[in-house]
């Protein structure tokens, strides 16, 4: 999903649910890993800096995933321009998203993960290290402290998943 195409979707909900104009600028993070999207403020939490979204949420989300994790941060941008409470756990923040059918934090997962087992005991895991998949020798299972096999990797998009780069 192309950037403006993100920006021009913000500035419509926004203008329609808040009567407000996206006044921040809308980022692609490619560091953001733990979380799919940011609403940030200056340090003293009086002033808007920007929206960031995960580059792996724009590689592997689809777009329903995509345009609710945006409609999120929008949620925390709108709360926070008009006064109200805009964290994620604040009530009112939380009664905003159910008003407007968005998920709340961390409901959604989009990434990779690399599948990995025990070879003795077929101990299956996940895990989200790059590095596991390029050197799988230098790690162990916790299990039986046996040298991992990889089974392969799984694309977490959001709504379901799939193998790929598949190991036979």
């Amino acid at each position: 999903m192309k950037l403006d195409y993100l920006k021009k979707y913000a500035e419509s909900f926004l203008d329609e649910n808040y009567g407000l104009s996206l006044d921040v600028p809308l980022i692609i993070n490619n560091r953001l890993r733990a979380i799919l999207g940011a609403f940030s403020t200056n340090h003293n939490r009086t002033k808007a800096i920007d929206i960031e979204l995960s580059g792996d949420l724009l590689r592997y989300g689809t777009q329903r995933t995509i345009l609710d994790t945006l409609k999120h941060e929008l949620v925390h941008y709108a709360l926070f321009v008009l006064g109200h409470p805009y964290r994620d756990g604040d009530e009112y923040f939380e009664n905003e998203l159910k008003k407007l059918n968005i998920t709340s934090t961390e409901t959604n997962y989009v990434g990779i993960e690399t599948v990995v087992k025990c070879p003795k005991c077929n101990e299956v895991y996940e895990t989200p290290l790059k590095s596991v998949w390029k050197n799988p020798s230098k790690y162990k299972a916790t299990c039986c402290m046996e040298k991992l096999q990889i089974v392969g990797r799984k694309i977490y998009d959001g709504e379901r998943n799939y193998m790929i780069d598949q190991v036979i």
